[in-house]
Order: structure tokens, then sequence, then C-alpha cells
């Protein structure tokens, strides 16, 4: 097999694997979306479980006015992130980082758009006046099926393809390195000394 066709089967190879991260992509998507909705009322919920002594003080108005905000404002924000990670360029960004992940956040340029919900539970939670209101809020990927699919079993897929990517456009680069210093070679051994 000539340089020339090796390189060319690998391309092949590479684009195979692109089409493979954008199926991964177009699954996961309607998922985050759903679960991202939800976000901030499930946040909400979780904090107001865990501080008894404010929790007991909010009436019932109050409650359905969290509630209803956070549900309204989840929906809002997600259509907002999952517009960012639609973007292709995001998934293709994990060749960046080394290893195999076991979650999509360790594509920080992928799950970064997910700060957006953290921020809107951060607002929900000072305009309510949440006694944690200046603690962290973080996005995880979700661990539980989600419309019947499990996304770390998407997670591991996507890993393992962008691994895959990754050794492909090694090669791709070294191939097209050896052509060059073929190309090279060709050039000074066809030159005759005078």
């Amino acid at each position: 097999m000539t340089l020339e066709s090796e390189i060319k089967a690998l391309e092949e190879q590479k684009e195979n694997l692109i089409k493979r991260v954008r199926k991964i992509k177009d699954e996961v998507i309607p998922i985050l979306a759903e679960d991202l909705a939800l976000f901030p009322e499930r946040e909400l919920r979780r904090r107001f479980l865990n501080n008894k002594q404010f929790a007991e003080s909010l009436d019932e108005n109050t409650i359905r006015a969290i509630k209803k905000e956070a549900l309204e404002k989840g929906a809002s924000i997600s259509k907002k992130v999952i517009a960012l990670m639609q973007e292709e360029d995001r998934w293709l960004a994990g060749v960046r980082f080394e290893g195999i992940g076991k979650s999509f956040a360790e594509n920080t340029v992928l799950w970064e758009p997910t700060q957006m919900a953290c921020d809107v539970v951060k607002e929900l939670l000072v305009s309510f006046g949440f006694p944690d209101a200046d603690s962290p809020v973080e996005y995880k990927m979700p661990t539980w099926f989600i419309k019947g699919k499990y996304l770390p079993s998407f997670a591991e897929k996507y890993w393992a393809t962008i691994a895959e990517l990754k050794e492909v456009s090694q090669r791709i680069q070294e191939s097209t390195e050896a052509l060059g210093r073929e190309a090279l070679a060709k050039k000074w051994d066809s030159v005759k000394p005078d």
C-alpha cells in the first residue's frame, strides 16, 4: 500500500469516526435537553430538603412560586444550553483531552454551557433567600435512565470513539509527514551534481 492510499484510507476512517460522534451527539442531546430543563427545580428541591429550618418557614404559595419559576427558567435555559451543545466542534474537542473519560463533563469544552443552568439555579437560590445560596452549584451528567437511555453508556462510547479518532489523526499526521519526506528525498535524489 502506498502512502497516498494509506492516507486516503485513514481519512475515510476518520470521517466514519466523526459520523459516529455525530450519532452519539444526536442521541444524547434530547436526553440532556429534558434533564437540563428539570435541573433547576431538582436542585432547589434538594436544597429545600437539606435546609429544614428554612423549608419549614416557607408557605405553600412561596413553594409553588419557587417550583413554577424553577420549571419556567429550566425550560428556557435548557434551550440555550442545548443550542450551544449542538455545535459539532464542542463534541470533537474531546481529542484535546488526555485519557478516556467516564463522563461528558470531562470534555470541558462540551460541558461548559451547562454552567448557564447552574447560574440560573444560583439566581433562584438568591431571589428566594435560600440560606446556602453562596454554595457551589454543579450540573452533573445524569447517572439514571432518561427516556429509557443511560447516559454513562453513551459517554463510554463517546470516549472510545474519541480515542480512536485521536489515534487515526496521529497516523494521518505521521503518514503525511512521511510522504513529505519521501517527496523531498525524490527531489534530492533527482538532482545531479555538475
